[in-house]
């Protein structure tokens, strides 16, 4: 079923969504109403957060159904309680930071995505779209730090880190959008591989089986890959309007296995039956 505003609103520029154990659906957009939560049949729930994000990027849930936005152009990341209240801030609205001694601070320059491992480690990945100083950034459960390391190119590529998720074995997986890579590496930062792929890689999910889903962006597609990259299957056509995806920004797993994507040039989530 579609997704169902208000009558009279239309979706905004739509950065991501994520789901939570009940099936309800949370769409982070670009808006005066940036987060907006839909129950488990696509209807209208609520709005949170209203009037403070300065440019929406990510929204994650966690084990415990907290929700979790990053803000890249306030250059914060917020968790939030099920019920919406605010429960913690990283980084400082609109002050940048760069470096390792600004990520202990902790002071973000353009956070892209902030995953939450099993122990409730949170790990925030920065610059998105080519903003200085791309790294990840690590805290425990309270948001004190514990380690960083740059995703810098020593060669002189762009990093462009753009997604960030870990597996039940703790290695954590960064989507480098431009250069077509996921890089893996352990939670200390340590590097266990690249996977390079044929498309750029803007959303990334793992599945209850570990296997990966991403979004291809303009490309239009979303590809089960294993753990070598190989395209196991995809779905989805380029293009703008109805059914097609015109930037697939972000994605989502439901609980039931079906696939929610964050389209930004259509305006729009869709929706795919797991295959």
């Amino acid at each position: 079923r579609p997704l169902t505003l208000p009558e009279g609103r239309v979706f905004a520029v739509v950065a991501a969504v994520a789901v939570d154990s009940r099936g309800h659906v949370f769409v982070h957009q670009r808006s005066a109403q940036p987060l907006v939560e839909f129950d488990d049949h696509g209807q209208y729930v609520r709005d949170l957060r209203e009037g403070t994000d300065t440019r929406a990027h990510s929204v994650r849930i966690d084990a415990d159904n907290n929700i979790w936005t990053v803000d890249s152009g306030a250059h914060t990341v917020t968790k939030l309680s099920p019920r919406g209240d605010v429960l913690m801030t990283l980084g400082t609205n609109g002050v940048l930071g760069s470096g390792a001694d600004a990520a202990r601070t902790p002071l973000f320059n353009t956070p892209a995505d902030v995953a939450i491992a099993a122990n409730g480690d949170i790990f925030v990945a920065q610059g998105e779209n080519g903003a200085p100083d791309p790294r990840v950034i690590r805290f425990d459960r309270a948001g004190r730090f514990i380690a960083t390391w740059s995703l810098a190119y020593a060669e002189g590529q762009r990093s462009s880190p753009h997604a960030i998720v870990t597996d039940r074995d703790g290695l954590v997986y960064v989507a480098d959008r431009d250069v077509m890579r996921i890089r893996v590496f352990r939670p200390d930062g340590t590097p266990v591989r690249d996977i390079q792929m044929q498309n750029r890689v803007y959303g990334l999910v793992l599945d209850r089986d570990g296997t990966m889903w991403i979004a291809t962006g303009n490309d239009g597609m979303i590809q089960r890959i294993d753990a070598n990259g190989t395209v196991l299957g995809y779905m989805g056509k380029a293009g703008r309007g109805d059914g097609l995806i015109g930037e697939g920004h972000m994605l989502a797993l439901a609980p039931n296995g079906d696939i929610y994507v964050a389209d930004t040039i259509n305006s729009t989530v869709h929706k795919f039956a797991r295959p």
